[in-house]
């Protein structure tokens, strides 16, 4: 070792070596040497940058350096150094730098020199500056507790499942639904849970999800309830697995069944309801021609009794049996629409106001008003 070096490094300078340094920069690091017995320290020059120190500004020291680590770390640290140094290890750490306005984390990894004596005498290490990964560390779990929060609110369930079958993660509202705690389901296979029969009906659809295919599907599961619950399923392909996301469509389904049967009654109240409309329009229209040819025979009973002309009783008879033919062409319209298949099968509401209305027509047009005299 040259006398300059032995004179840089007792003055607390790392020997300049251009191509260290350039190497020190890329990697963002530094490198250090503690003497344990005087407690002075060398660093590059790269360490002072790290430390957040003005080159030259400070001996450099093992107080020095920690005068730099963020006070809420300080003991902590201290401590460790202090267990490496007496179990003579290989010393890691992690600390923040105290800076007032940037937040900046380091790492060292530290080792002992060898030594004669009783215990090491000198440390060399190097930090590096870890604040990208600390930084991205922190917004991944970050990510995850807002991704937590997020699957514990929504009312799906979820679950990932591997290849083989079993559970990676389920939600809280998938255990929640087996009675199960979510620990219970990590490394379960999904029929353990499930059930073999439901699982049965679901593996055409897993077979399908593992070849990379997006699925979905309706099953029944039987819940901790002890009722069938019906649940559609979306199986997403994820990795060699595949993510489960469930709707328990039960409620919905029985809305939707006593929809359709509250659909049919109102249907039905409303074919009765126009059917009570059409009796009544028949009945109304059926009773003017009855009542006149009732009319017309009371007249033919009293016509007969006094002894009228054959031609006025023939007349009368003959206006009788128009009252009765028109009476016959409202029923004949009526039966005629009633027996019609397609009117039948495809009978609604409005049809039937429309079969009113045309038999209704049929004897109005041919209905004259008469006049008898008696």
């Amino acid at each position: 070792m040259s006398m300059k070096v032995v004179e840089d490094r007792a003055n607390g300078i790392w020997p300049n070596d251009p191509r260290l340094h350039l190497a020190l920069e890329a990697a963002r690091a530094g490198i250090y040497e503690a003497d344990l017995v005087t407690g002075k320290n060398v660093w590059s020059d790269e360490i002072w940058m790290l430390y957040g120190l003005a080159p030259g500004s400070v001996e450099p020291s093992t107080e020095a350096f920690l005068a730099t680590v963020d006070p809420s770390q300080r003991e902590g640290l201290i401590a460790r150094i202090g267990q490496a140094i007496k179990s003579a290890s290989v010393f890691e750490a992690e600390w923040r730098v105290h800076l007032p306005d940037t937040e900046r984390w380091l790492m060292c990894r530290g080792s002992p020199l060898p030594w004669v004596g009783p215990g090491p005498e000198r440390y060399v290490g190097i930090v590096l500056d870890v604040t990208p990964r600390v930084l991205a560390e922190r917004a991944l779990l970050a990510q995850q507790a807002s991704l937590k929060h997020v699957l514990k609110a929504i009312p799906q369930l979820v679950a990932w499942v591997g290849p083989d079958l079993r559970y990676k993660f389920v939600n809280e509202t998938y255990a929640r639904s087996f009675g199960q705690p979510t620990e219970s389901f990590i490394g379960c296979t999904v029929e353990e849970k499930v059930g073999a029969e439901a699982f049965a009906r679901a593996a055409p659809q897993v077979a399908r999800v593992l070849a990379g295919e997006t699925v979905q599907f309706d099953n029944d599961v039987l819940f901790a309830d002890g009722r069938l619950h019906s649940l559609r399923m979306n199986f997403v392909p994820e990795g060699d697995g595949y993510i489960a996301i469930i709707a328990d469509i039960t409620q919905e389904l029985a809305i939707e069944r006593e929809r359709e049967r509250l659909r049919a009654q109102l249907e039905l109240i409303g074919r009765q309801q126009v059917a009570q409309q059409v009796i009544a329009a028949v009945a109304h229209d059926l009773n003017q021609p009855l009542h006149a040819a009732a009319t017309y025979c009371e007249a033919l009973r009293r016509m007969l009794s006094n002894g009228y002309a054959a031609p006025l009783v023939a007349e009368t008879a003959g206006r009788a049996l128009a009252e009765l033919g028109r009476a016959g062409v409202v029923l004949q319209s009526l039966m005629y629409s009633a027996i019609q298949p397609e009117t039948l099968t495809t009978m609604e509401v409005t049809d039937l106001n429309a079969v009113a209305a045309a038999a209704l027509r049929r004897f109005r047009d041919e209905r004259r008003p008469e006049r008898l005299c008696i």
